[in-house]
């Protein structure tokens, strides 16, 4: 497959159009998210600013395009967790003070690699996640969907549109990082060596995917940041703005 550099956009990732059979957006939580199970993880999203009374993603974790919010290049060793799996929430917020409340996605399904994610049709429209054709992509595609080689090694995946997100500069292959198994920083504090892991891909729930351009809620308290905690005891510490 080739790339072909279609997007130029500079100013932060586009929103889609509020659907509740796939991503709701600027929409108020419904009250029977109350009857829903799972824990949530939270955090904070360095990416996401406010400019004129918006938040605006300059990231491409999470990416909210073609039907579906993916968090599949960002957060690469939260996502090696045993506890984030199908059924888990995740939640993230923005950088300001304020920890307004950003997106939130059920689980819905969970790939191992990019070469499987292409060809797994758990996407509705996986060119439009495209790293080749969109700085906020979060899709790297595979050289060839039938021989994809070693599917953790980049060498196997097409180079990203210049001006990624994850490379931005010649020198810099954070988007390797994305597509290898996550393995341990030299300067991480820890007091044991871990084992490299594979760090998952993460595909929102249709209908179960919320993002806000115009924020509607806050954590109301001092925020968890990278903590998990019941889907109810989350709802209860949002508040309405």
């Amino acid at each position: 497959m080739s790339c072909c550099a279609i997007s130029k956009r500079s100013i932060g990732q586009p929103f889609p159009k509020s659907d509740p059979r796939t991503i709701l957006v600027d929409t108020a939580l419904p009250q029977t998210l109350g009857n829903e199970v799972g824990k949530v993880f939270s955090y904070k999203l360095t990416s996401v600013e406010r400019e004129d009374g918006k938040l605006v993603q300059h990231g491409c974790g999470p990416n909210f395009q073609g039907g579906r919010i993916t968090l599949c290049t960002c957060m690469r060793y939260h996502r090696t967790w045993p506890s984030i799996d199908k059924g888990t929430w995740i939640a993230g917020f923005s950088g300001n003070p304020e920890n307004e409340l950003f997106y939130v996605m059920k689980i819905g399904a969970i790939s191992d690699n990019f070469a499987e994610l292409w060809t797994s049709g758990l996407l509705p429209d996986v060119k439009a996640k495209s790293a080749c054709k969109d700085i906020f992509g979060d899709a790297y595609v595979p050289r060839s969907l039938k021989t994809a080689g070693d599917p953790h090694d980049p060498r196997s995946y097409e180079e990203p549109i210049k001006n990624h997100k994850h490379h931005e500069q010649p020198d810099d292959h954070e988007w390797h990082k994305d597509i290898r198994y996550w393995t341990q920083d030299k300067n991480r504090k820890c007091n044991r060596t871990m084992k490299p892991r594979l760090h998952k891909l993460l595909i929102g729930e249709p209908g179960k995917s919320f993002v806000w351009e115009h924020p509607k809620y806050r954590h109301k308290g001092k925020h968890p940041r990278m903590k998990f905690t019941s889907l109810t005891s989350f709802i209860s510490h949002l508040v309405p703005l």
